[in-house]
C-alpha cells in the first residue's frame, strides 16, 4: 500500500525553473506523440509514451510557473 507520506513536494530553484520554462516551450510541439530521447554519452535512446510526454509537460509548466511538485499515484490512499 502507498501512502502519500512517501511523496515529497519538489520545489523547483531560480535555476530549475528558467529549465523548466525553456524544456515545457521545446517539448510542447511533442504533446501528441511518443518522443524518442537519445540517452547521453550513448547510442541507446528510449521512448517516451505520449502520455508520459503530456504529464512531462504539464509538470514542467508548474515548475516553470515556480510551483512545487509532487506525483502522487491515483491508487494512493489517503489516511488520517
Amino acid at each position: 500500500m502507498t501512502t502519500l507520506t512517501m511523496f515529497k513536494p519538489v520545489a523547483p530553484t531560480e535555476v530549475e525553473t528558467k529549465l523548466a520554462r525553456e524544456s515545457s516551450r521545446r517539448l510542447a510541439g511533442y504533446r501528441r506523440g511518443d518522443l524518442k530521447v537519445r540517452v547521453p554519452g550513448s547510442d541507446e535512446s528510449i521512448i517516451l509514451p505520449a502520455a508520459a510526454v503530456r504529464l512531462l509537460i504539464d509538470l514542467l509548466s508548474e515548475m516553470a510557473a515556480g510551483n512545487a511538485i509532487t506525483l502522487i499515484p491515483i491508487h494512493a490512499e489517503l489516511t488520517t
